[in-house]
Protein backbone atom coordinates (compact mmCIF):
# COMPACT_ATOMS: atom_id res chain seq x y z
CA UNK A 1 0.00 0.00 0.00
CA UNK A 2 1.41 3.39 -1.04
CA UNK A 3 1.51 6.23 1.46
CA UNK A 4 1.23 9.89 0.42
CA UNK A 5 2.47 12.18 3.20
CA UNK A 6 1.12 15.75 3.00
CA UNK A 7 3.22 18.38 4.82
CA UNK A 8 1.57 21.64 5.91
CA UNK A 9 2.65 24.49 8.18
CA UNK A 10 0.04 26.93 9.50
CA UNK A 11 0.47 30.41 10.96
CA UNK A 12 -2.30 31.87 13.21
CA UNK A 13 -3.58 34.24 10.50
CA UNK A 14 -3.85 31.32 8.08
CA UNK A 15 -6.70 29.63 9.97
CA UNK A 16 -9.37 30.82 7.47
CA UNK A 17 -7.25 29.38 4.65
CA UNK A 18 -6.81 26.13 6.56
CA UNK A 19 -10.58 25.79 6.74
CA UNK A 20 -10.68 25.92 2.95
CA UNK A 21 -7.88 23.32 2.70
CA UNK A 22 -9.81 20.97 4.99
CA UNK A 23 -12.93 21.40 2.86
CA UNK A 24 -10.98 20.61 -0.32
CA UNK A 25 -9.25 17.58 1.21
CA UNK A 26 -12.61 16.32 2.42
CA UNK A 27 -13.97 16.65 -1.12
CA UNK A 28 -11.01 14.66 -2.41
CA UNK A 29 -12.44 11.69 -0.48
CA UNK A 30 -15.55 11.59 -2.67
CA UNK A 31 -16.43 7.94 -3.50
CA UNK A 32 -15.74 8.57 -7.20
CA UNK A 33 -12.06 9.14 -6.31
CA UNK A 34 -11.58 6.36 -3.78
CA UNK A 35 -8.35 4.38 -4.01
CA UNK A 36 -8.09 1.02 -2.27
CA UNK A 37 -4.31 0.64 -2.21
CA UNK A 38 -3.26 4.01 -0.84
CA UNK A 39 -3.06 5.93 2.42
CA UNK A 40 -3.02 9.70 2.88
CA UNK A 41 -1.33 11.33 5.87
CA UNK A 42 -1.80 15.01 6.72
CA UNK A 43 1.22 16.03 8.77
CA UNK A 44 0.39 19.51 10.01
CA UNK A 45 1.91 21.94 12.52
CA UNK A 46 0.10 24.97 13.92
CA UNK A 47 2.62 27.63 14.89
CA UNK A 48 1.96 29.73 18.02
CA UNK A 49 5.64 29.97 18.98
CA UNK A 50 6.44 32.45 21.74
CA UNK A 51 9.67 33.18 19.86
CA UNK A 52 7.64 34.67 17.01
CA UNK A 53 4.46 35.92 18.70
CA UNK A 54 4.09 38.31 21.63
CA UNK A 55 1.02 36.82 23.27
CA UNK A 56 1.18 39.17 26.27
CA UNK A 57 0.57 42.09 23.91
CA UNK A 58 -1.95 40.37 21.64
CA UNK A 59 -5.68 41.00 21.57
CA UNK A 60 -6.39 37.32 21.12
CA UNK A 61 -4.98 34.38 23.07
CA UNK A 62 -3.03 31.49 21.69
CA UNK A 63 -5.39 29.17 23.62
CA UNK A 64 -8.35 30.49 21.63
CA UNK A 65 -6.48 30.07 18.33
CA UNK A 66 -5.41 26.53 19.18
CA UNK A 67 -9.04 25.70 19.97
CA UNK A 68 -10.07 27.10 16.58
CA UNK A 69 -7.34 25.09 14.88
CA UNK A 70 -8.49 21.84 16.50
CA UNK A 71 -12.11 22.55 15.52
CA UNK A 72 -11.16 23.27 11.90
CA UNK A 73 -9.40 19.90 11.59
CA UNK A 74 -12.36 18.01 13.04
CA UNK A 75 -13.95 17.02 9.68
CA UNK A 76 -10.79 15.07 8.83
CA UNK A 77 -10.31 13.34 12.16
CA UNK A 78 -12.73 10.50 11.41
CA UNK A 79 -12.02 10.46 7.68
CA UNK A 80 -9.73 8.25 5.58
CA UNK A 81 -7.01 10.87 5.94
CA UNK A 82 -4.64 10.10 8.81
CA UNK A 83 -4.13 13.43 10.62
CA UNK A 84 -0.79 13.92 12.40
CA UNK A 85 -1.19 17.23 14.21
CA UNK A 86 1.23 19.25 16.33
CA UNK A 87 1.07 22.68 17.96
CA UNK A 88 4.39 24.54 18.17
CA UNK A 89 4.73 26.67 21.33
CA UNK A 90 8.54 26.84 21.43
CA UNK A 91 11.30 27.14 18.85
CA UNK A 92 11.33 23.68 17.28
CA UNK A 93 9.42 24.77 14.18
CA UNK A 94 9.57 28.44 13.22
CA UNK A 95 8.64 28.17 9.55
CA UNK A 96 7.82 25.92 6.63
CA UNK A 97 11.46 24.86 6.09
CA UNK A 98 11.62 23.56 9.65
CA UNK A 99 8.37 21.67 9.18
CA UNK A 100 9.40 20.06 5.91
CA UNK A 101 12.91 19.24 7.10
CA UNK A 102 11.71 17.60 10.32
CA UNK A 103 8.86 15.66 8.69
CA UNK A 104 11.01 14.39 5.83
CA UNK A 105 13.73 13.18 8.18
CA UNK A 106 11.19 11.51 10.45
CA UNK A 107 9.03 9.80 7.84
CA UNK A 108 11.20 9.27 4.74
CA UNK A 109 11.69 5.58 5.57
CA UNK A 110 8.00 5.02 6.31
CA UNK A 111 6.18 6.67 3.38
CA UNK A 112 6.40 6.62 -0.41
CA UNK A 113 5.71 10.21 -1.44
CA UNK A 114 5.76 13.66 0.14
CA UNK A 115 3.27 16.31 -0.96
CA UNK A 116 3.98 19.96 -0.10
CA UNK A 117 0.72 21.84 0.54
CA UNK A 118 0.40 25.54 1.41
CA UNK A 119 -2.74 26.81 3.10
CA UNK A 120 -3.67 29.24 0.31
CA UNK A 121 -3.92 26.60 -2.42
CA UNK A 122 -6.95 25.74 -4.54
CA UNK A 123 -7.02 22.32 -6.22
CA UNK A 124 -9.68 20.17 -7.93
CA UNK A 125 -11.54 17.34 -6.26
CA UNK A 126 -9.61 14.55 -7.98
CA UNK A 127 -6.16 15.83 -7.06
CA UNK A 128 -5.12 13.28 -4.41
CA UNK A 129 -6.44 10.32 -6.42
CA UNK A 130 -4.68 11.54 -9.57
CA UNK A 131 -1.35 12.24 -7.89
CA UNK A 132 -1.09 8.99 -5.96
CA UNK A 133 -2.23 6.96 -9.00
CA UNK A 134 0.36 8.51 -11.29
CA UNK A 135 3.05 8.39 -8.61
CA UNK A 136 2.49 4.66 -8.18
CA UNK A 137 2.64 4.13 -11.94
CA UNK A 138 5.87 6.09 -12.35
CA UNK A 139 7.50 4.43 -9.36
CA UNK A 140 6.70 0.94 -10.66
CA UNK A 141 7.35 1.46 -14.36
CA UNK A 142 9.81 4.32 -14.78
CA UNK A 143 11.95 5.49 -11.85
CA UNK A 144 11.80 5.74 -8.04
CA UNK A 145 13.39 9.21 -8.25
CA UNK A 146 10.88 11.78 -9.43
CA UNK A 147 8.89 14.94 -8.80
CA UNK A 148 5.25 15.31 -9.86
CA UNK A 149 4.10 18.88 -10.46
CA UNK A 150 0.55 20.02 -11.24
CA UNK A 151 0.16 22.79 -13.77
CA UNK A 152 -0.93 26.28 -12.82
CA UNK A 153 -2.23 29.51 -14.31
CA UNK A 154 -0.10 32.16 -16.03
CA UNK A 155 2.41 33.54 -13.54
CA UNK A 156 4.26 36.83 -13.09
CA UNK A 157 7.19 35.98 -15.38
CA UNK A 158 8.19 33.48 -18.07
CA UNK A 159 10.44 31.40 -15.78
CA UNK A 160 7.28 29.51 -14.80
CA UNK A 161 6.50 28.51 -18.40
CA UNK A 162 7.06 24.74 -17.83
CA UNK A 163 4.20 24.70 -15.31
CA UNK A 164 1.69 26.94 -17.12
CA UNK A 165 -1.40 25.16 -18.47
CA UNK A 166 -2.10 25.61 -22.21
CA UNK A 167 -5.31 27.52 -21.52
CA UNK A 168 -3.24 30.33 -19.97
CA UNK A 169 -0.23 30.43 -22.29
CA UNK A 170 -1.66 33.32 -24.34
CA UNK A 171 -1.81 35.60 -21.27
CA UNK A 172 1.10 37.99 -20.76
CA UNK A 173 2.71 37.20 -17.40
CA UNK A 174 2.31 40.06 -14.94
CA UNK A 175 1.85 40.20 -11.20
CA UNK A 176 -1.40 42.14 -11.65
CA UNK A 177 -3.14 39.45 -13.72
CA UNK A 178 -1.83 36.74 -11.40
CA UNK A 179 -3.16 38.20 -8.16
CA UNK A 180 -6.52 39.00 -9.75
CA UNK A 181 -7.22 35.46 -10.92
CA UNK A 182 -10.34 33.96 -9.34
CA UNK A 183 -9.14 30.71 -7.69
CA UNK A 184 -12.68 29.36 -7.35
CA UNK A 185 -12.78 28.76 -11.10
CA UNK A 186 -10.20 25.99 -10.68
CA UNK A 187 -12.93 23.60 -9.55
CA UNK A 188 -14.70 23.82 -12.92
CA UNK A 189 -11.66 24.46 -15.12
CA UNK A 190 -10.39 20.88 -14.77
CA UNK A 191 -13.62 19.12 -15.74
CA UNK A 192 -13.59 16.89 -18.83
CA UNK A 193 -9.88 17.46 -19.53
CA UNK A 194 -7.62 14.47 -20.03
CA UNK A 195 -4.79 14.44 -17.50
CA UNK A 196 -1.44 13.05 -18.57
CA UNK A 197 2.03 13.04 -16.98
CA UNK A 198 4.56 14.47 -19.40
CA UNK A 199 8.31 14.59 -18.71
CA UNK A 200 9.68 18.10 -18.26
CA UNK A 201 12.47 18.57 -20.80
CA UNK A 202 13.58 21.87 -19.25
CA UNK A 203 15.21 22.57 -15.91
CA UNK A 204 13.22 21.34 -12.93
CA UNK A 205 10.75 24.00 -11.82
CA UNK A 206 8.54 23.60 -8.78
CA UNK A 207 6.29 25.69 -6.59
CA UNK A 208 7.04 24.55 -3.07
CA UNK A 209 3.57 24.20 -1.58
CA UNK A 210 1.60 23.87 -4.83
CA UNK A 211 0.64 20.20 -4.39
CA UNK A 212 4.17 19.25 -5.44
CA UNK A 213 4.87 15.53 -4.97
CA UNK A 214 8.44 14.35 -4.30
CA UNK A 215 9.29 10.66 -4.10
CA UNK A 216 10.54 9.65 -0.67
CA UNK A 217 13.32 7.69 -2.41
CA UNK A 218 14.97 10.99 -3.37
CA UNK A 219 15.23 11.95 0.30
CA UNK A 220 16.10 8.44 1.47
CA UNK A 221 18.99 8.13 -0.94
CA UNK A 222 20.22 11.63 -1.84
CA UNK A 223 18.50 14.79 -0.65
CA UNK A 224 17.95 16.82 2.50
CA UNK A 225 16.92 20.40 3.33
CA UNK A 226 20.07 22.01 4.73
CA UNK A 227 19.93 23.35 8.28
CA UNK A 228 21.70 26.44 6.93
CA UNK A 229 18.48 27.59 5.25
CA UNK A 230 16.78 28.05 8.62
CA UNK A 231 12.98 28.32 8.92
CA UNK A 232 12.16 30.00 5.58
CA UNK A 233 13.36 30.36 2.03
CA UNK A 234 14.87 28.71 -1.09
CA UNK A 235 14.24 25.09 -0.09
CA UNK A 236 12.12 24.46 -3.19
CA UNK A 237 14.71 26.03 -5.50
CA UNK A 238 17.42 23.98 -3.80
CA UNK A 239 15.52 20.70 -4.23
CA UNK A 240 14.85 21.48 -7.91
CA UNK A 241 18.47 22.39 -8.68
CA UNK A 242 19.82 19.48 -6.63
CA UNK A 243 17.68 17.04 -8.63
CA UNK A 244 19.04 18.42 -11.90
CA UNK A 245 22.57 18.03 -10.53
CA UNK A 246 21.87 14.43 -9.56
CA UNK A 247 20.76 13.71 -13.11
CA UNK A 248 23.34 15.69 -15.09
CA UNK A 249 26.42 15.08 -12.94
CA UNK A 250 25.52 12.05 -10.84
CA UNK A 251 23.80 10.03 -13.55
CA UNK A 252 20.75 9.38 -11.37
CA UNK A 253 17.63 8.25 -13.24
CA UNK A 254 15.62 11.28 -12.08
CA UNK A 255 12.68 12.94 -13.88
CA UNK A 256 10.19 15.68 -13.25
CA UNK A 257 6.73 14.95 -14.60
CA UNK A 258 4.24 17.75 -15.27
CA UNK A 259 0.62 16.80 -14.63
CA UNK A 260 -0.93 18.28 -17.75
CA UNK A 261 -4.48 19.61 -17.15
CA UNK A 262 -4.34 19.11 -13.40
CA UNK A 263 -4.41 22.83 -12.62
CA UNK A 264 -3.89 24.32 -9.16
CA UNK A 265 -3.38 27.90 -8.01
CA UNK A 266 -2.74 30.12 -5.03
CA UNK A 267 -5.49 32.34 -3.69
CA UNK A 268 -4.21 35.88 -4.01
CA UNK A 269 -7.45 37.60 -5.07
CA UNK A 270 -9.44 36.81 -1.93
CA UNK A 271 -6.61 36.48 0.56
CA UNK A 272 -7.69 38.32 3.71
CA UNK A 273 -5.63 37.75 6.83
CA UNK A 274 -5.43 41.38 7.95
CA UNK A 275 -8.06 40.95 10.67
CA UNK A 276 -6.14 38.15 12.38
CA UNK A 277 -2.78 39.86 11.97
CA UNK A 278 -4.11 43.03 13.58
CA UNK A 279 -4.95 41.03 16.73
CA UNK A 280 -1.62 39.26 17.11
CA UNK A 281 1.55 40.86 18.44
CA UNK A 282 4.81 39.92 16.78
CA UNK A 283 8.22 39.76 18.41
CA UNK A 284 9.69 40.94 15.10
CA UNK A 285 7.42 42.34 12.35
CA UNK A 286 9.84 41.27 9.60
CA UNK A 287 10.83 37.84 10.89
CA UNK A 288 9.80 35.92 7.74
CA UNK A 289 11.57 38.24 5.30
CA UNK A 290 14.71 38.22 7.46
CA UNK A 291 14.76 34.43 7.51
CA UNK A 292 14.25 34.31 3.73
CA UNK A 293 17.07 36.79 3.14
CA UNK A 294 19.42 34.81 5.36
CA UNK A 295 18.54 31.60 3.48
CA UNK A 296 19.11 33.28 0.10
CA UNK A 297 22.57 34.37 1.18
CA UNK A 298 23.43 30.73 1.92
CA UNK A 299 22.01 29.34 -1.31
CA UNK A 300 25.04 29.40 -3.62
CA UNK A 301 27.27 27.98 -0.91
CA UNK A 302 24.94 25.05 -0.26
CA UNK A 303 24.11 24.17 -3.87
CA UNK A 304 27.79 24.39 -4.86
CA UNK A 305 28.64 22.13 -1.93
CA UNK A 306 26.04 19.62 -3.07
CA UNK A 307 27.29 19.76 -6.67
CA UNK A 308 30.86 19.19 -5.50
CA UNK A 309 29.83 16.23 -3.37
CA UNK A 310 27.94 14.66 -6.28
CA UNK A 311 30.95 15.19 -8.57
CA UNK A 312 33.24 13.54 -6.01
CA UNK A 313 30.88 10.61 -5.45
CA UNK A 314 30.12 11.59 -1.87
CA UNK A 315 26.38 11.89 -2.47
CA UNK A 316 25.45 8.36 -3.42
CA UNK A 317 22.67 7.04 -1.28
CA UNK A 318 24.27 8.98 1.57
CA UNK A 319 21.06 10.00 3.34
CA UNK A 320 19.88 6.60 4.58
Amino acid sequence: MSIMHIITHVMPWELPELQNIVWQLKNCLHPVYEFEDGQINLDITFNVSSKLFDWDNSKISNEFLVEQYINILQPLVDSKINVISEVEYGDGCLGVNDKRRTSIRKYKNEVDYFLYLDTDMFFPVGTLYTLITYADNISKNSTPYFILSPETIQMWDYTWKPLVNKQFEHIIPTMAQYINFDPYTIHTLNQNLQIIARPNIDKTKIGGGWCTVISAELFRDYLDIPEEFGPYGVDDTYIADACDILKSIGGVNYYQFIMENLVVTENRKYKNNVSYKSLIGLVDEDFASKYRKAASLKYLQMINKFSSEVSNGKVRKAKK
